[in-house]
């Protein structure tokens, strides 16, 4: 029975723990980073060498970082990339999400 009413995707917040930090994820915006990789190497690079645990605490942090609560230093410290690493990561996630860079 069709009642008019149209269903799109659900967004699930997913709560993890990734080196001693809790980590809550919106499911849709980390599928949009995840389907963008071939469009930002640097993605896959970071799934690569450091799982995609740390793409997701990355993820988590950045937000932290557009807000000015944290330093891509201290993103490099907790997810273990190195700051050139996280740099580029932090870059390509804030053009991916639309945060902005002022």
């Amino acid at each position: 029975m069709d009642n008019g009413t149209e269903h799109g995707p659900e967004s699930v917040e997913l709560t993890l723990t990734v080196r001693d930090i809790d980590v809550s994820v919106n499911t849709l915006e980390f599928i949009q980073i995840l389907a963008h990789k071939d469009e930002y190497p640097i993605i896959q690079r970071v799934i690569d060498e450091h799982g995609l645990r740390v793409l997701a605490l990355a993820h988590h942090l950045v937000k932290d970082q557009a807000d000015g609560e944290i330093t891509i230093r201290q993103i490099a410290s907790l997810t273990g990339l190195s700051t050139v690493t996280a740099y580029d990561l932090v870059e390509a996630l804030y053009k991916l999400l639309d945060l902005s860079t002022d």
